[in-house]
């Protein structure tokens, strides 16, 4: 009966994970790429030039650090070994693994403090989230299953240490803010006296790699992390902000799933932990911790919006919360997990019949973009959307953002004068999706976005009409040649 029971869960799992990952190729040429992120196209071009140029780089220009190490890494070995007509599929096979994996890991870790009902039940939940955030592309694909391993280590394989510290440099370096889960982990691992002193060496000797990064970043680059994330720090005032965390409530159906609905499960996993007579075994005590100090990192270092794949962050909160209303839940297990496994197959068929090319109105105006600069030779400035352009224009692309440049270009930024990027950077054409005319009919362009108040930016106004637009809202794709 019981393998009855773990038949059924993981076709569901292994079903829903083959089509959310692997219909999008019954459509052909550049449409299967409307189903990535725009930033996962920095990924690839990054890639791609590390293999056939030598050179880590988005523009072809500019050197950049601008990337999690070891997803950008996989993708350069993958460009080695497969050409570009084969590397989607390869990624998608990976996909499922990584899905697979992450779901028999969680099952793992829930069914050793509760029945088998009700581990699926939680689970398949936190799966449904899982698939979602992983479809884009981005590094959390290698991120989730790390950490999820890691748990289950801490929670199965107690003794082996340097498993573990492996494991978990594996999770930091597939994306460098898990650096703040890492550091909750083995702290409590320290004060449950799980480690010791007499262990530091053994988990020093199982961090080398992210050493070995950090002093590779520090070498190349002079700096210990990465581009990407200093541009994100550009902020006038350390005072917090909200927009970051007020991402996680827009109320897009795909981020109720993974954003909405985990973050209602954080609030009650904290009420549970301030209030509750019971505490949680101490395996699992302090992960709720680790979404609450990225947020407030965010807050007052970035304050940039969230996409999908940040929310990775609350799936230790939803082991947390699952585990602390079972006694609350148990006794419904056996219908919350039917429904469970019924919603996501339900959810992930639904999407997979209405997510089109199509439909995507943002791929269309890129793909109208990439059409408007066949034939035509030239640096191209761009900020927000530069990535599938990026990636598929023989031009070079300067990103305004500076996530996949350099720190030189931040200085640069930081004088906040448009003209002297342009200038510097002997600019073509400047593409934008944020301008706006005012009524006299002159346009403001800003970069970075203004994410919010105290961001650092370039601005600049000009009567000059675009030479090239997608339509007449705001978030449309317009050109302006620079003149020189």
């Amino acid at each position: 009966m019981n393998t009855k029971k773990i038949q059924i869960d993981y076709l569901i799992v292994v079903i829903s994970s083959v089509l959310i990952f692997c219909t999008r190729f019954i459509y052909s040429g550049n449409d299967v790429y409307s189903f990535y992120s725009d930033d996962f196209f920095y990924y690839l071009k990054i890639a791609e030039n590390i293999v056939l140029n030598d050179f880590s780089s988005f523009n072809g220009i500019v050197g950049t650090n601008g990337y999690h190490p070891l997803w950008q890494f996989i993708l350069a070995g993958l460009y080695k070994l497969f050409s570009s007509d084969y590397i989607l599929y390869v990624i998608a096979i990976i996909q499922i693994i990584s899905a697979v994996i992450s779901y028999y890991l969680l099952k793992k870790i829930l069914s050793k403090y509760c029945d088998d009902a009700y581990s699926i039940f939680a689970s398949i939940s936190i799966f449904l989230s899982i698939i979602l955030i992983s479809k884009s592309g981005m590094e959390v694909i290698i991120t989730i299953p790390s950490f999820l391993y890691s748990l289950y280590l801490i929670i199965y394989e107690q003794k082996k240490i340097l498993k573990l510290s492996f494991v978990i440099s594996i999770m930091v370096l597939s994306r460098l803010d898990s650096a703040i889960l890492a550091m909750i982990m083995y702290l409590s691992l320290f004060f449950n006296k799980r480690i010791t002193f007499r262990d530091m060496g053994i988990v020093l000797l199982g961090s080398i790699p992210v050493i070995i990064y950090l002093v590779g970043n520090l070498i190349v680059y002079e700096h210990l992390m990465p581009v990407s994330g200093a541009a994100k720090q550009l902020k006038s005032s350390f005072s917090p902000v909200l927009n970051s965390l007020l991402s996680a409530f827009n109320l897009y159906p795909g981020r109720v799933i993974y954003s909405l609905i985990p973050m209602l499960m954080l609030f009650f996993a904290l009420c549970h932990f301030l209030f509750a007579k019971q505490k949680l075994v101490k395996e699992v005590r302090y992960l709720l911790f680790f979404p609450v100090i990225v947020l407030l990192y965010y807050s007052f270092e970035s304050g940039w919006g969230l996409w999908s794949w940040y929310f990775y962050i609350l799936i230790p909160s939803s082991i947390y919360f699952f585990l602390a209303y079972y006694k609350v839940l148990k006794k419904y297990a056996t219908y919350l997990k039917y429904l469970a496994l019924g919603f996501t197959i339900l959810w992930i068929s639904t999407n997979v019949i209405i997510k089109k090319p199509d439909g995507n109105i943002d791929y269309k105006r890129k793909m109208a973009l990439v059409e408007f600069f066949e034939g035509k030779e030239g640096r191209i400035a761009m900020g927000d959307a530069a990535g599938l352009p990026g990636y598929l224009l023989d031009n070079p692309v300067i990103q305004l953002e500076g996530l996949v440049m350099d720190f030189e270009y931040l200085e640069i930024l930081k004088a906040q004068d448009l003209d002297s990027i342009f200038s510097f950077y002997d600019i073509d054409y400047y593409v934008t999706i944020t301008a706006k005319q005012s009524e006299d009919g002159t346009w403001t362009f800003t970069e970075p976005w203004h994410h919010h108040p105290n961001i650092i930016n370039c601005t600049k106004k000009t009567n000059e009409q675009p030479i090239f637009q997608t339509g007449d809202s705001w978030l449309d794709i317009r050109v302006w040649e620079i003149k020189k």
